[in-house]
């Protein structure tokens, strides 16, 4: 670290990187922005310019990234099928690694990207962000301190009416392992792993769809998409059972005829009390003078997104490199990697 700031350089300069990596690290007095590459040179030029500074260069490649001695920590925010050769080259070249979820398009790749973490004595932190809502915090100390006594089920939801993402690499199965299931049904059951604290796997069952997502549909937020040009599901859902005989239900659409929405939503259930998380709060279901109750224990979330800045950096000025969220990414990796196997297969995966 020079001057007791964080180098850090960004892989990657796309929507990601621009509305919530870039401008939290501008805005960071303990961090300077000193590297910048993208596959767009004319993109990573434009970041430079809206959150760099003086000293702030675009690399040619991310071999030029990765020699720049003032880069401590890497920031990589790249197509999923991207983000072990990146995360792997960093790590190995003694860089701090924060990289956008999911962890890996398979958990081969995952497991390569923890293990070179810890060989190289590196921090490795996939943003999962959403887990560090205001809301979510509560929901973990309550689930942590027995309030919901023991806890047996679990719904993790991300759900859309119609909004699939029609850019770029998002819909294709090549560079981004799969639909809204790896996507932000991943965001959804994090949040219910984790909660629940539930991360050896048994089995799972999974299911997913393209009837939509084949056909069009000109209510698409973003317009309608090219057919040919959507290789992913539209929907999925999954049955997941843990070692320590939680159950969760998972469910995630980009396309679904529905009346509701939930997007980085879960449900957790206990023999005491359940609770009920979503973007805009958090629920408490118990019983309370012989009849069940709702509690609405918070309205709003705060910022996400700053609230897992600020626990890297922590971590960062004070030496502490545990991988502790990566290795709980890591098996939310291997859920969804079981899923979409189970559903090709038509029978569950077993582990």
């Amino acid at each position: 670290m020079k001057n007791g700031k964080i180098g850090v350089g960004f892989i990657g300069c796309g929507y990601i990187a621009a509305k919530k990596h870039l401008p939290l690290t501008a805005g960071d007095r303990h961090c300077e922005i000193v590297s910048l590459y993208s596959r767009s040179r004319s993109r990573a030029e434009e970041c430079q310019r809206l959150f760099g500074g003086l000293d702030t260069r675009v690399a040619a490649s991310a071999e030029e990234l990765l020699s720049d001695e003032r880069v401590d920590l890497i920031i990589i925010s790249t197509p999923n099928d991207t983000h072990a050769e990146y995360s792997i080259a960093a790590l190995s070249s003694g860089h701090d690694v924060v990289c956008e979820k999911p962890m890996a398009v398979n958990s081969a790749d995952a497991e390569n990207m923890l293990r070179c973490a810890e060989e190289n004595h590196r921090f490795l932190h996939i943003s999962y962000q959403n887990r560090f809502s205001k809301q979510a915090q509560f929901a973990k100390q309550m689930a942590d301190s027995g309030a919901l006594g023991e806890m047996y089920y679990a719904r993790a939801l991300a759900l859309r009416r119609r909004a699939l993402p029609n850019w770029g690499s998002c819909s294709t199965s090549a560079h981004q392992g799969g639909g809204p299931l790896i996507d932000i049904g991943s965001h959804a059951l994090d949040l219910a792993m984790w909660l629940t604290g539930s991360y050896e796997l048994d089995y799972v069952a999974g299911f997913t769809s393209d009837y939509i997502a084949r056909r069009g549909s000109s209510a698409n937020r973003w317009g309608s998409w090219e057919t040919a040009r959507v290789d992913v599901e539209d929907f999925a859902a999954g049955f997941v059972r843990m070692k320590n005989g939680v159950v969760i239900n998972v469910e995630a659409s980009y396309a679904l005829n529905s009346s509701t929405e939930a997007e980085a939503a879960a449900d957790v259930f206990g023999s005491d009390g359940g609770l009920e998380l979503r973007r805009d709060g958090l629920t408490y279901i118990h019983e309370l003078d012989g009849k069940i109750a709702s509690e609405r224990l918070f309205s709003g979330s705060g910022e996400p997104n700053e609230a897992e800045h600020e626990f890297i950096v922590h971590k960062l000025l004070a030496g502490d490199r545990s991988c502790e969220a990566a290795n709980q990414a890591l098996a939310v990796c291997k859920a969804v990697e079981a899923l979409y196997a189970s559903a090709a297969s038509g029978k569950p995966v077993c582990f």
